[in-house]
């Protein structure tokens, strides 16, 4: 048992007996994951068992067909991929498909979909937008609360 799970931590992210399904072809059967605020989490296992399936899931980038997926308690497994990203949850796909020049934290900010009313000259900053103003925009935490340098 972790350090963050003996002390009581805040339940981050909830994954509920999901199925991922790509037509026919099953991905994901019933995998129930939880995540616990401050702990670290590692899905493992051979190749085609899923773990990208269901990664793409929590991020919204790919649908389910049963289950639930629950972020900071609110069901999430409904949201647009956008809304998703506004709540912080991105995928940052493996090898070659990210920017080799880039930090890793350069590459998840990438992976954030710009807000409404985005136009060139804005520069991303950390959890939120410079130059966008707050009607524009996306809604949840990253606007609320901002992560400054």
């Amino acid at each position: 048992m972790s350090a963050a799970m003996r002390a009581g931590a805040t339940l981050l992210l909830e994954v509920e007996q999901i199925e991922v399904a790509y037509g026919r072809a099953r991905a994901v059967n019933g995998a129930t994951v939880r995540v616990r605020e401050g702990s670290i989490t590692a899905i493992v296992g051979p190749n085609g068992a899923g773990k990208t399936s269901l990664l793409k899931a929590v991020s919204g980038l790919q649908a389910i067909r049963a289950g639930q997926i629950r972020f900071r308690g609110g069901r999430i497994d409904a949201l647009a991929e956008r809304e998703i990203a506004a709540l912080g949850i991105a995928h940052v796909p493996e090898g070659r498909r990210v920017f080799a020049k880039m930090t890793v934290l350069e590459n998840l900010r990438m992976g954030r979909l710009p807000p409404r009313g985005w136009r060139r000259g804005h520069t991303l900053a950390r959890g939120g937008v410079r130059g966008v103003p707050p009607a524009a925009r996306a809604p949840g935490p990253a606007r609320r609360k901002p992560l400054r340098r």
